[in-house]
């Protein structure tokens, strides 16, 4: 990940991008539409900005005992934020937020210069400064960065015996299949031709099917 004061020094080809959304150096919308594919990290340096993805937690931007309070506020707008600091007030930043009683972020950690792997407990760290640009390493996921991972693929039942149904049902008139968001359990509701509904169900463990019940009548 590349992050600057001046977007224009960080390759337009670059797969992750940090900038800021306040300050002296916030980017624009023109400096960010300078990197279309990259997945962004925006950086707020100011506590009272409501805005970011990462508050800046360093000498002249935003203070540890101010760091609990903006995750408060980003955490109400459905945000899962990160705070960036050097790895010398690292724990600083962490007593804070203990003395606040306030669940830890997830954090991006300065140490230059140093080898670019990221220290236990953190998501990132930035490890070098080229003069015009920082470089950071990133875990493969960060939350609240990057885009959420898609859910489980859902494994298609065998199909289902209908043979339970009552004669007058047939032929069906509905289906409505709904999952369950974890993938466990697949519920079938069948409309049928006699007016009721008819409700069947999947459990993927242990890989069986149930059913019918009837939960409606004539309609």
């Amino acid at each position: 990940m590349y992050d600057a004061v001046v977007p224009s020094h960080i390759p337009v080809n670059a797969q992750m991008v940090a900038g800021y959304v306040d300050g002296d150096y916030r980017w624009t919308a023109a400096d960010w539409a300078r990197f279309p594919t990259a997945v962004r990290c925006a950086i707020a340096t100011v506590a009272t900005t409501d805005a970011g993805q990462v508050l800046d937690v360093e000498r002249f931007d935003a203070r540890p005992d101010q760091a609990p309070g903006w995750v408060l506020t980003r955490r109400r707008h459905g945000v899962d934020p990160s705070v960036y600091c050097d790895q010398s007030s690292w724990p600083a930043v962490r007593a804070a937020f203990t003395a606040a009683r306030v669940a830890e972020p997830h954090y991006w950690i300065a140490a230059r210069p140093g080898a670019p792997g990221i220290p236990p407990g953190a998501v990132a760290h930035q490890y070098t400064d080229t003069g015009l640009v920082d470089l950071s390493v990133v875990a493969a996921y960060w939350p609240g960065v990057d885009p959420p991972p898609p859910p489980n693929p859902k494994e298609p039942p065998p199909p289902m015996a209908k043979t339970a149904l009552p004669a007058a049902a047939n032929p069906i008139k509905a289906t409505n299949e709904v999952w369950k968001p974890d993938g466990s359990h697949l519920d079938v509701f069948l409309l049928g031709a006699d007016g009721h509904l008819y409700h069947y169900w999947w459990e993927v463990a242990p890989g069986v099917w149930s059913g019918p019940e009837l939960i409606d009548g004539p309609g």
